[in-house]
């Protein structure tokens, strides 16, 4: 049976399987696999408390299609067969910066293989019966590419908080700057007119101790200091 370009869904699933807690939602394209094999390992992992669904292509344009779809947790293909170029498809995931580990199965494992395979930003190359170790594999990548992701969205929430605590102080009325080795690095328009500057460019980077009275400056300095 064909089964290119259609998902292969995961069956009614439990809540808590013992002490491993509950099945983790895992979302795969498999390149070059036929059916048998991709329902193979997709049963694996679904006794080994995956809820996985997985998606067959056989071209890179299906492969482009895939990846304007939805998001997807792992890439699973064989060693160069026909014309479908695994370390191009890398290439490809490089350049559209896309975050998806490669994991690359092998009929016959040479010991040259794996090696190939990390040059080339395949996470792994393995034996292609060897269920077990695709497995620990499966695990570790998925594991660290959730970590990836909630890095990264810490860094937008991050950046987002930035962006409106430097909103509301730059139209705060209150005189707001930030020093650094006493000069100013940054300052609202409150404290531009503080000091009766119309342009608060004009006093980024120079020294705080210009904006206070010489005999002031000292204290200020040991202040800052």
């Amino acid at each position: 049976m064909d089964t290119r370009a259609k998902l292969i869904p995961a069956s009614k699933l439990p809540s808590h399987l013992g002490t491993h807690g509950t099945r983790q939602n895992i979302y795969i394209i498999f390149i070059e696999f036929d059916s048998e094999q991709t329902s193979t390992i997709i049963s694996y992992l679904r006794n080994n408390h995956f809820a996985p669904r997985g998606k067959n292509i056989e071209t890179m344009q299906e492969l482009h299609e895939a990846l304007t779809e939805r998001s997807w947790d792992i890439i699973i293909c064989k060693s160069q067969q026909s014309s479908f170029d695994p370390f191009l498809m890398t290439k490809e995931l490089v350049s559209h910066e896309k975050d998806i580990p490669v994991i690359q199965l092998y009929e016959e494992l040479t010991i040259d293989d794996p090696a190939l395979a990390l040059k080339n930003n395949i996470q792994a190359a393995l034996a292609i019966n060897d269920k077990p170790l695709l497995l620990l594999h499966i695990t570790r990548e998925y594991a660290q590419l959730e970590l990836r992701r909630k890095a990264r969205y810490l860094e937008q929430q991050l950046e987002e908080s930035h962006n409106r605590c430097k909103l509301l102080m730059d139209h705060s009325s209150l005189a707001i700057a930030f020093i650094q080795e006493q000069k100013i690095i940054y300052l609202n328009n409150a404290f531009s007119q503080l000091f009766d500057y119309q342009v608060s460019t004009l006093l980024l980077n120079k020294s705080v101790l210009t904006l206070v009275a010489s005999q002031e400056r000292n204290g200020l300095s040991q202040i800052l200091s």
